[in-house]
């Protein structure tokens, strides 16, 4: 009888380990193009209202799985250059009931198209807008996020759709004058033909060029003044 609490203890163990292995679900599909052939290459970011975020890519067959996955919620989101961003949300999972998706992607209306013009190295472009990124970088793996923080890293790598702009046209022309800023972000100066003064700014701040040499790894003859 002295070893029954151990054996109570030992009993709701294994069962609370026999029901967290059997409760988990996978996720897994095909990335199809409209003729139906496999897309390989597609990234594919797997958020979870328990798990959190995973992500992984496509194989030479335009197969994906996210395995080991808990009840609850999901959302899957698909990105490839020139093909539009997919989503699909409220994925349910349930204990012991795996998930299988076949996603169609297509392409972008606004993959860019160039024409050259003969003894000319000018582009005509058809489309107004391009997708970027503003923070490629900041794009990592689960064991980087997870010593680092995830943060605003989301923002920083979802791609959008900016406005071209046309220095040959806009307010009238613009001409380039000078660089400016340079302690954290780089900007670029310009006069349109209107009159005005336009500056350029990058968003992505890079504070390395304003710490003292001991907090850096580069001498001061290297830093950037």
């Amino acid at each position: 009888m002295k070893n029954f609490p151990i054996l109570v203890l030992t009993f709701f163990i294994l069962l609370l380990s026999s029901f967290s292995q059997t409760s988990a679900s996978d996720i897994r599909g095909n990335l199809i193009l409209e003729d139906g052939s496999a897309l390989p290459g597609v990234l594919i970011t797997l958020i979870g209202d328990v798990s959190g975020e995973k992500t992984t890519v496509t194989s030479n067959e335009g197969s994906f799985k996210f395995i080991g996955l808990q009840p609850g919620y999901y959302s899957l989101k698909f990105e490839l250059e020139g093909f539009n961003e997919e989503l699909q949300k409220n994925i349910r999972l349930f204990g012991d009931k795996n998930v299988k998706l076949n996603v169609q992607m297509k392409h972008s209306s606004l993959a860019k198209k160039a024409d050259v013009k003969e003894n000319s190295s000018d582009f005509e472009y058809s489309e107004k807008f391009k997708r970027i990124v503003a923070g490629e970088r900041y794009k990592v793996g689960g064991f980087h996020r997870f010593f680092l923080g995830s943060d605003y890293r989301r923002l920083w790598a979802e791609p959008i759709e900016a406005e071209i702009l046309d220095i040959k046209n806009e307010a009238g022309g613009l001409s380039p004058v000078m660089t400016v800023g340079g302690h954290q972000t780089l900007g670029l100066a310009l006069k349109g033909e209107d009159g005005r003064a336009y500056t350029f700014r990058g968003i992505d701040k890079d504070p390395t060029p304003t710490l003292p040499p001991e907090v850096t790894s580069e001498t001061p003859e290297q830093q950037t003044p």
